[in-house]
């Protein structure tokens, strides 16, 4: 009757707890080549949340409106990097409560001397950006603007005073500064940031207890000091 009892209870248990081990999760990114100093960084933090779930988790590079597309049919598990708004789109995506990072958006010129203090102050200069920067193009439509196709060639755009200023995120350009052909170029970042946003991992709405995990293993990799703030 024990042997039983104790073989019901463990089935009871099997059922009603998912199995996570060894389990592969899809999970995209968008915005950065999969070669970049920044994809390495950001996959050695998913890598340890992985470990803490005991889960095996593949972080592959996707155009954004793909990735989106195949989250809601369920053929990817989740997207690492979105703001918030991105649930209007994507209503049934699990929105992970912890944010896994934050967006900054900056200005670069040729020297410090140029004083920002909000998107409204960049009115006077001319600007340069890389297409497809959407906070950008939202904030910048009545400036006198640029688009390019790389930040190397919007750096370079910068540099020969075809533009007075560069908006860009800190991730890959600071690296590129301070890095190769382009650190002698003396080109500053501005402060304070003009854009400070978080971002929420998302999971498709057939793994909600894959959000619940990631969400418990992202606060206690952020507790051990791994994921800055």
């Amino acid at each position: 009757m024990k042997k039983k009892l104790l073989c019901f209870i463990l089935l009871l248990l099997s059922v009603v707890q998912p199995c996570f081990a060894g389990q592969k999760v899809i999970m995209a990114i968008t915005g950065i080549e999969a070669d970049s100093r920044i994809y390495k960084v950001t996959d050695a933090f998913v890598q340890k949340i992985a470990r803490n779930m005991q889960i095996n988790i593949e972080l592959k590079v996707f155009p954004a409106k793909r990735a989106a597309t195949l989250l809601k049919a369920g053929l990817i598990h989740a997207e690492l990097a979105r703001i918030s708004a991105f649930s209007l789109s994507n209503p049934t995506a699990i929105k992970v409560s912890e944010p896994i990072g934050e967006l900054l958006l900056y200005a670069y010129a040729r020297a410090d001397t140029v004083k920002i203090s909000g998107w409204e102050s960049l009115q006077p200069y001319r600007i340069v950006t890389v297409r497809g920067l959407k906070f950008a193009e939202k904030f910048l439509q009545n400036n006198d603007t640029h688009e390019l196709n790389s930040i190397e060639q919007a750096v370079r755009y910068l540099y020969a005073k075809r533009a007075d200023i560069l908006i860009s995120d800190p991730w890959v350009l600071d690296h590129l500064l301070l890095s190769g052909e382009l650190k002698n170029l003396h080109i500053q970042r501005l402060e304070p940031p003009l854009m400070r946003i978080q971002l929420y991992s998302f999971f498709s709405s057939r793994y909600p207890h894959l959000a619940r995990e990631f969400n418990r293993a992202l606060l206690e990799v952020k507790k051990q000091g791994v994921i800055r703030q």
